[in-house]
């Protein structure tokens, strides 16, 4: 990130992180305070980001009241073998879905009936500034927690 005056020429920051990338203190402090000053963020984050991926997008989440959890939402009736085939897959019956139509009253919504989401992870909220909107997995949704190495012979 170049800084604020990279940030000042634009009014809304889509942020998804690449695999090991980290952001600094200063970075966070900047987007907040561009946030402060009328900027739009949208931040995402992905399964055990902070830990798995060596990412750290719960570092910019900090400044506005939430974190990304260790953890991978998958939707009702996912095996640990799904768990394990979601990554690099486009298999729809591995994503959590949600119909978005009764609720498009935020802008980034306009003319979507559908999402769906893969290797994503749960948001926990420690009391910080109300989002625009909040999207919530259906309640039969799995949250499973990523283990790691299965075996010596691979993951």
């Amino acid at each position: 990130m170049d800084g604020a005056a990279s940030l000042n020429r634009v009014s809304t920051l889509v942020m998804a992180l690449p695999y090991q990338s980290q952001f600094s203190d200063d970075e966070a402090t900047t987007v907040r305070m561009w946030v402060d000053s009328g900027g739009s963020l949208f931040l995402m984050g992905y399964y055990a980001a902070d830990t798995h991926h060596s990412s750290n997008p719960s570092r910019i989440a900090r400044e506005f009241g939430f974190e990304f959890r260790d953890d991978l939402v998958m939707p009702a009736g996912a095996t640990e073998t799904d768990c394990r085939l979601h990554v690099f897959n486009n298999d729809e019956r591995l994503a959590v879905q949600l119909d978005v139509s009764e609720r498009n009253t935020h802008p980034i919504l306009n003319g979507i009936k559908r999402l769906a989401f893969m290797s994503s992870c749960s948001i926990v909220a420690e009391g910080g500034p109300n989002p625009d909107f909040i999207l919530k997995s259906p309640p039969a949704s799995g949250i499973w927690h990523p283990e790691g190495p299965k075996g010596p012979e691979g993951w």
